[in-house]
């Protein structure tokens, strides 16, 4: 989901949309901007018929966005990518494959840190890694809740692979609390407590795919 964030998306979604395999699915919602968000996506919805654009004609916040962003994909797993971060894109396609070899629930990687200079508009080198998760494969419920409880894992759902019906049972229980509530940060992190309620695997890789 996007909001006013025209000078960052040629990065974030140019970069991503380099990716060539066509079994890739992007789904870009726009939440009311008032900038040429639209404009945008709509060039590149014209560009590649891999694209789903969306746009609310009011805006809706954060948790209401990501679910109907949601609700109009159709992939077996899930990956989400905020309009002002970007990812590596020759790595995109490889962690995907990790996570649907791992048969993980919930697959985490790592992300690195940039600083964004609103003068230039560029980002400078990467100054520090961004929390790193401790890296865990079990099947143990006891320890997935411990690692979610402890923030073994970073709580951001832009830094995980997530099988599609984890999703569906997690926002199953979590819209009651999510419609009509206007989230303007860490809605992800609430939403993450019923993602990790009902994972029953986790897995994880070493490698930096997404930069913030």
């Amino acid at each position: 989901m996007i909001y006013n964030e025209d000078k960052h998306l040629n990065l974030s979604i140019g970069q991503a949309l380099t990716v060539q395999q066509p079994e890739l699915e992007f789904v870009f919602l726009d939440d009311a901007s008032t900038d040429d968000t639209p404009k945008y996506l709509y060039s590149k919805l014209l560009q590649d018929n891999r694209i789903k654009f969306l746009r609310h004609f009011y805006n809706q916040g954060r948790g209401y966005a990501r679910y109907h962003a949601f609700k109009y994909s159709s992939g077996a797993h899930i990956m989400f990518l905020d309009a002002d971060d970007f990812m590596d894109a020759s790595r995109i396609w490889n962690i995907y494959l990790k996570a649907v070899k791992s048969d993980a629930d919930i697959f985490d990687f790592q992300v690195n840190i940039v600083e964004y200079d609103n003068v230039t508009h560029t980002y400078k080198t990467v100054v520090r890694k961004l929390l790193q998760s401790f890296c865990f494969k079990t099947t143990d419920p006891l320890v997935i809740h411990r690692v979610f409880r402890r923030r073994y894992y970073f709580p951001a759902v832009w830094r995980k692979v997530y099988k599609r019906e984890l999703f569906e049972k997690a926002f199953r229980m979590a819209m009651p609390f999510i419609k009509g509530t206007r989230f303007n940060a860490g809605e992800d992190v609430y939403l993450n407590h019923f993602l990790f309620l009902y994972a029953k695997k986790l897995g994880c890789t070493r490698s930096v795919l997404y930069y913030y």
